[in-house]
């Protein structure tokens, strides 16, 4: 499975995952003043429904493997022309989809060269994330916590929170801003009232692994943070620790390209 690699011990797909973000600030994104957001169903490609038999024997294939795999629903987008801007709300016009059919664009395992190039070019999966900035005795820092999981980012450290949408939250008001939420009381223990600021930020958009993710920014004016089973730890690093080029594959490679971003 496409999760065998992991990126503290593969310098090299570090790299490759690095090379494929591309966060931005809304401002230069274009939407400088964004203040809520809305996701829109829509029909599912042709494509991807005809790629849907390959899919469905890969996921049994994994379960052979993995009999306790869940193969969960979340919501992706063709690319720019799902995105619509109305008066401060960000609309994206998404399809359901699910685990199996990420897993499938990440190895293309049994998937032909146009099949594996639409998968590339037209499977965004929507998630929202945060950046948690604590100014403590005067010096300013950030959450962050040491992947738990046995998944291509195990033992690195990374921003929190961060998660996919889960599908149902089309229904939700706000559902980017719900997603957050969400993911930071179960990552931190967390909730709205321990903050002094959240509001969106920028976006991080990455091909190669198949994200658009809405970034927030996050001012904690009331620390009692703990960790999920998620992280093994979480801790408060400044931006000169997450950004040093001498500890950089430490990081989850998203992470590290948000602190190039961040002011």
């Amino acid at each position: 499975m496409f999760v065998a690699r992991q990126f503290k011990s593969d310098p090299a797909l570090w790299e490759e995952f690095y090379q494929d973000q591309d966060t931005q600030r809304l401002d230069e994104f274009g939407f400088p003043a964004l203040s809520s957001t809305k996701i829109v169903l829509r029909d599912k490609p042709e494509e991807l429904q005809d790629l849907q038999g390959k899919i469905d024997a890969y996921w049994q294939s994994n379960l052979a493997n993995n009999p306790k795999a869940n193969n969960g629903h979340m919501y992706a987008m063709s690319g720019w022309s799902d995105i619509d801007y109305v008066d401060s709300t960000l609309i994206i016009h998404a399809y359901e989809t699910d685990y199996a059919s990420l897993l499938v664009k990440l190895n293309k395992e049994g998937a032909t060269a146009e099949e594996a190039k639409f998968l590339d070019d037209n499977m965004m999966f929507l998630g929202a994330s945060g950046f948690i900035r604590y100014n403590f005795l005067g010096y300013e820092c950030y959450l962050a916590g040491q992947v738990a999981k046995k998944n291509i980012k195990q033992d690195m450290l990374e921003s929190v929170p961060q998660g996919l949408v889960p599908y149902g939250f089309h229904e939700q008001e706000d559902p980017f801003r719900k997603t957050l939420e969400k993911e930071c009381l179960e990552e931190t223990s967390l909730i709205p009232a321990n903050f002094s600021l959240i509001r969106p930020w920028g976006v991080n958009v990455s091909p190669r692994a198949g994200n658009f993710t809405l970034i927030y920014e996050m001012d904690l004016v009331d620390d009692n943070s703990k960790p999920s089973s998620e992280h093994h730890n979480l801790k408060f690093a400044g931006k000169i620790e997450i950004t040093d080029q001498a500890g950089k594959y430490l990081w989850n490679p998203v992470t590290a390209r948000l602190f190039e971003k961040v002011r």
